[in-house]
């Protein structure tokens, strides 16, 4: 049996926003997510009947709670109960934070959160961040795991628990470390998200919805639902305008994988993010055809019988792929929510996925800046290496030819007392010679009878530098 306080993972996590939205089909392929189901019920988050001989899931006030908090709930602390929301028409602002974080008129600073008895863990967690000054490094093996970390962080960005204007960021320093910093949201990201109005017919749309509209294989969607997504995709288009961004249609030139396909590409910020919105599947239990039966009757090894038959539905979904992901990538049609009502939360991860892609942009300029001042660093270091050597090497060179030049001293002396002792005046000439040029080198090859001065410096080439250079600059060699 599953150990109930044991966090979970993120799969287990989607699936309970799954259920939380009501369970819409199409959006997971396979059994997998009935199995991390079971799990869930086990752990008495959820609860699965199959009353009528359809697979049901509903939340249970601890699975709610563990949704909006990122943990389980604390014994004895107040569960809330099931809500039903009607869908609305209008929706609220993504960025509209509790009463508790908005800015105090006499001061007109966020409200700094403090730990309460019966706070959330995630609560806590924003309040020791604040309390840290703004960062706060985390052992993840302190948290339980990296999973248990994830959910709490994800349960602060999806609950509103940070001050107005501010937005949570991770990264992290070694593979057990996360830093949590609470910043100021960027200027052009301070003004919260309006509502999204969505049209009831699509009149004068943006260019790019337009070509949408007019292309077969750019938007797959089809029947009645291919006319929301148009609308869906022109509110969002509009409401994107209105905060200064641009917007314009993906060329899907060539093959591309389904997953690959994308409709809209936001420009934001000088930053681009795609998006796509695609058409979710009903799913019916299938009704084997008489070939089939007899397929399967005379193959029974190779025939396959499919257990249900997948036809398009009228629930959408729109995703967001790539990286830099603040809250999340997708958001579906469900039974209580639906995806109008998604749309300025989609429009927010647009405007963080963009900001997450500047500093990212950020981080590598200044790591390229350290980089270079380290390798520049590495070549001062290097030169005078280079110098230094080089002056010890003259050096050294200098006392061999003295060395030298002592002994050539003492040897020709000793020639010269020889040669008075020859008899023969031919030999004796040849000697004298020898001798006077045997001095002469002598005189010149000794460094006393040179001016004595520091050697000039060599020249820094990359080849005379490599010796002195690490084997990581080995591309400057």
């Amino acid at each position: 049996m599953a150990r109930a306080d044991k966090p979970l993972n993120p799969h287990q996590v989607e699936v309970l926003g799954w259920v939380a939205d009501g369970c819409p089909d199409g959006v997971w392929p396979g059994q997998q997510h009935k199995v991390s189901a079971r799990a869930l019920q086990a752990r008495r988050l959820l609860s699965i009947n199959r009353l009528d001989g359809r697979w049901r899931a509903t939340l249970t006030p601890a699975g709610r709670y563990y949704l909006d908090h990122g943990s389980y709930p604390s014994p004895g602390a107040p569960l809330p109960a099931p809500v039903v929301k009607p869908r609305a028409r209008v929706t609220a602002s993504a960025t509209s934070a509790p009463a508790s974080m908005k800015k105090t008129a006499a001061t007109g600073k966020a409200a700094v959160p403090t730990p309460t008895p019966g706070q959330s863990v995630a609560d806590e967690l924003v309040a020791a961040v604040l309390a840290a000054g703004g960062t706060l490094a985390v052992d993840i093996r302190n948290e339980g795991d990296d999973r248990s970390f994830t959910a709490k962080v994800n349960a602060i960005r999806r609950g509103h628990r940070l001050p107005a204007g501010k937005q949570l960021l991770v990264r992290s320093n070694r593979w057990e470390r996360r830093v949590l910093s609470i910043v100021d949201l960027p200027d052009w990201m301070a003004p919260p998200v309006a509502p999204v109005q969505i049209p009831e017919r699509l009149r004068n749309p943006h260019p790019a919805i337009a070509a949408l509209r007019d292309s077969g294989q750019a938007l797959p969607v089809v029947g009645p639902a291919r006319a929301r997504a148009l609308r869906l995709l022109h509110a969002l288009t509009a409401a994107a305008q209105e905060r200064g961004h641009k917007v314009a249609a993906v060329t899907n030139d060539g093959y591309r994988r389904r997953d690959d396909v994308h409709q809209l590409v936001f420009h934001i910020h000088g930053h681009q993010v795609r998006l796509r919105i695609t058409q979710l599947n009903d799913r019916a239990d299938h009704v084997p055809t008489a070939k089939e039966l007899v397929d399967k009757q005379r193959w029974p090894n190779t025939s396959y019988i499919p257990k249900y038959d997948y036809t398009p539905s009228q629930r959408l979904r729109i995703e967001i792929p790539g990286r830099h992901e603040y809250h999340r990538s997708t958001w579906s049609d469900g039974t209580r929510i639906h995806l109008d009502d998604h749309l300025p939360e989609v429009l927010r991860e647009l405007e963080h996925r963009a900001d997450g892609a500047h500093r990212a942009e950020q981080e590598e300029q200044e790591r390229r800046h350290r980089q270079e001042i380290q390798r520049q660093q590495r070549l001062a270091r290097a030169k005078v290496m280079l110098v230094e050597s080089h002056r010890a090497d003259t050096l050294h060179k200098q006392l061999d030819a003295w060395t030298r030049a002592r002994q050539l001293d003492v040897y020709l002396d000793a020639m010269q007392a020889r040669i008075d002792t020859l008899d023969d005046p031919d030999q004796a000439v040849a000697a004298r010679e020898w001798l006077h040029w045997a001095r002469d080198h002598a005189h010149r090859t000794d460094p006393l009878n040179h001016p004595i001065a520091m050697p000039p410096d060599p020249e820094p080439t990359l080849q005379a530098l490599a010796p002195f250079l690490p084997r990581t600059d080995h591309y400057l060699r």
